[in-house]
């Protein structure tokens, strides 16, 4: 069905960007028609025999399109599954949570307003379902509710960057304190100052009379 929809969407891209070309949609049919290959231009062919399709509107084109390339009940039954499935993904917006349901219910009996927007409410994140059942003025229409999960998913998105932000900022003023050079504090080693201690590699031992010659070891060799 992606082929399909990509290519009805490219049809109609056309068509807007040349109102005057594609006037009425025995125009706008016959063009799109040139671009099918396939068993579908085969089925079209066979279509357009049984039927005087040049008083077809575009809609019905459309319609004949997705019922040859699917079966209408597979069709239905594949995206009644995946309709009653969805759930708001973390990381996808409301504005594109709406349109995967607008595109599974092309394929769905017509529903009233108020049963879709009771639908979208139900699957939309936890957060936005429970800052929405505090917000003072309830919407009452679909249209409402996607205006207002939309105004609240900004402003959660805006305090979240902030927070991350001000996080980023913390990590980094630690980073740069840490590479900062720290004056290490002079301490006794027993009983003597700093600097004994530390020039203690230095002493030189001044040897005494009793002392064996420097070269023999002055250390006591272990017996054999």
């Amino acid at each position: 069905m992606h082929r399909l929809r990509t290519y009805i969407r490219g049809c109609i891209n056309a068509f807007e960007l040349q109102p005057g070309k594609f006037s009425n949609d025995d125009v706008k049919i016959r063009w799109a028609a040139q671009f099918l290959t396939g068993a579908m231009a085969n089925s079209w062919d066979r279509k357009r025999t049984e039927i005087s399709w040049p008083t077809w509107t575009w809609a019905e084109y459309v319609k004949t399109m997705r019922d040859e390339y699917m079966h209408p009940q597979v069709r239905t039954n594949n995206a009644l599954k995946k309709y009653h499935a969805a759930k708001q993904l973390p990381g996808q917006s409301v504005g594109q949570f709406v349109t995967y349901l607008d595109r599974l219910a092309e394929d769905l009996p017509p529903k009233p307003d108020e049963v879709r927007r009771v639908d979208l409410h139900i699957r939309l994140r936890e957060e936005l379902k429970g800052k929405i059942f505090i917000y003072p003025l309830q919407p009452t229409t679909r249209t409402q509710l996607i205006a207002l999960a939309s105004k609240l998913e900004d402003k959660v998105t805006k305090k979240r960057s902030h927070a991350n932000d001000g996080e980023g900022q913390r990590k980094r003023r630690r980073r740069t304190k840490s590479r900062r050079p720290q004056a290490v504090k002079g301490r006794k080693i027993q009983g003597r100052r700093p600097q004994e201690a530390e020039n203690e590699d230095t002493i030189c031992l001044i040897p005494r009379a009793d002392m064996p010659p420097s070269s023999e070891t002055p250390y006591p060799t272990v017996p054999t």
